[in-house]
């Protein structure tokens, strides 16, 4: 391989987004290939970057010789099969979320990944916006105290991506027609893992209790948009409620809250979290007063109560001198122009360096499926209504 990284970006509508951060790694890491199945997104690609290699079959690439890695951000269905096909080339992996769907996927995953001599990284760009890796610092410094509850949620409408033109099914409405569960956890549970300590050995996920509301939302947008006679129009066609609700529990006795609402018609929060301590208190979008008036963002409120004798909330990023994360304080003029918060620029530096020697990978397999497992795992409590026992990946002494 040569010095600077030959990167083939999978499924280039998503990946698109990647392209600035690209520009931001010049002389560590090029992008040297599309694969795309859709010639239209391959010609974008190629306007935009005329040098590099056009493939429409995903194997074929790898076959190539023109890849080092691959930056899978292909339906989440792929993402196993296409992993273990660049793994076993020894090509590098950047998988985009979810990593596996059930648990013996992610099993085989495992597998692959400790029997290849190439790194899989797994890009789960939430753990990286600036606000997650600030509340990281700051409770690595005690200022939370002990930490009790956390609560995380994630709403986005996405009814329209559930459904082509015609009015048959994407790969993202086939999964709420088979699954009732958390189908999307990494985004809320990756930040989690890292505020617990759970990657470094301090706490674990122990048990999940899931439950869910009805469908309706999905049912009734079909009505909408294909007619009421429509195929999907019928509630019964989808098993996947509106709301799901995930409640955990961890060695150290923490409740883990977590809301997942991907249908229901309502303003969106892709990064909802709300953290409670002995000695502070975290809220990702609260209001908070200011000289101008009242303004929503992330804040904090301290246990010592201000001279009114009442909490108060303090907008988080005024603490920023103090507590910015040495990344963002590194890097922050650059990943403040990337996508996804800078996650888009974080995940491309830190797989260049776990391929470069320069540290383990940031976000392992080993996290990849742990956060992903709890698809499987809401599904099976729901239909059975029990806490489930969570399975330990991370064998020991791989942190």
């Amino acid at each position: 391989m040569s010095s600077v990284i030959r990167l083939g970006v999978v499924g280039g509508a998503r990946g698109k987004g990647f392209g600035h951060s690209l520009g931001s790694l010049k002389g560590r890491m090029k992008l040297s290939a599309i694969c795309d199945l859709h010639p239209g997104v391959r010609a974008a690609w190629q306007k935009d970057f005329p040098d590099i290699h056009s493939f429409e079959d995903y194997e074929t690439m790898l076959d190539s010789g023109k890849v080092d890695a691959v930056l899978l951000a292909t339906p989440m269905p792929l993402h196993v099969p296409q992993s273990i096909a660049a793994l076993r080339r020894g090509i590098h992996v950047a998988s985009e979320v979810t990593a596996c769907i059930t648990i013996d996927e992610g099993r085989r995953l495992i597998r692959a990944v400790e029997q290849s001599k190439a790194t899989y990284f797994f890009a789960e760009n939430y753990v990286y916006s600036r606000t997650h890796r600030m509340i990281e610092t700051m409770i690595r410094q005690g200022v939370f105290g002990e930490i009790t509850y956390v609560q995380g949620g994630y709403y986005h409408d996405c009814r329209s991506l559930a459904f082509n033109q015609d009015g048959s099914l994407t790969w993202r409405g086939i999964l709420r027609r088979d699954f009732n569960c958390h189908t999307y956890p990494t985004h809320t549970l990756g930040p989690i893992d890292r505020w617990l300590g759970v990657r470094e050995g301090k706490d674990r996920f122990v048990s999940v209790m899931a439950s869910t509301s009805r469908q309706a939302a999905l049912s009734d947008y079909a009505a909408q948009r294909f007619g009421k006679k429509s195929r999907y129009a019928n509630p019964a066609a989808f098993k996947h409620g509106d709301t799901q609700k995930l409640l955990i529990k961890t060695a150290n006795g923490v409740l883990v809250d977590i809301l997942f609402d991907p249908i229901s018609p309502r303003p969106g929060n892709c990064a909802e979290h709300f953290i409670t301590g002995t000695k502070a208190c975290f809220h990702s979008n609260t209001p908070i007063p200011y000289a101008d008036g009242m303004r929503a963002g992330p804040a904090i409120a301290f246990a010592d109560k201000g001279k009114n004798g009442h909490y108060h909330w303090q907008p988080l990023m005024d603490m920023a001198d103090q507590y910015e994360h040495p990344q963002w304080r590194r890097h922050l003029a650059t990943a403040e122009k990337s996508g996804h918060g800078g996650g888009d620029y974080f995940i491309l530096l830190d797989f260049a360096n776990a391929i470069q020697g320069r540290g383990k990978p940031a976000i392992d397999v080993y996290d990849a499926v742990l956060w992903s497992a709890f698809i499987e795992l809401s599904d099976r409590s729901i239909r059975t209504g029990k806490t489930l026992p969570v399975p330990e990946f991370r064998p020991k002494g791989k942190r």
